[in-house]
């Protein structure tokens, strides 16, 4: 899975990364993402809990099937969550 944002300013680093996304990838990131991408922007020290790392991917992937997300990842305007 490649996946962006449209207007988002990603680094250099993760622009040109070469990863595929996918939950395997995405563990490994979140895990490590300063060694996993030299040079992001990302700067955090990781998730060093399998646990809540697996909990945060089965939330993306939930998230990631809501209406708003499908219109936010095409472009849509409307797809962005209003303010409460």
């Amino acid at each position: 899975m490649m996946s962006s944002v449209p207007g988002f300013a990603y680094s250099d680093a993760m622009k040109y990364s070469g990863i595929v996304w996918d939950e395997e990838t995405l563990d490994r990131f979140l895990a490590d993402p300063l060694k996993r991408v030299l040079g992001t922007a990302m700067g955090y020290g990781g998730i060093k809990s399998s646990k809540e790392r697996a909990d945060l991917i089965a939330y993306l992937k939930q998230a990631g099937r809501s209406e708003a997300c499908s219109r936010a990842s095409s472009g849509d305007p409307s797809g962005s969550p209003s303010p409460h």
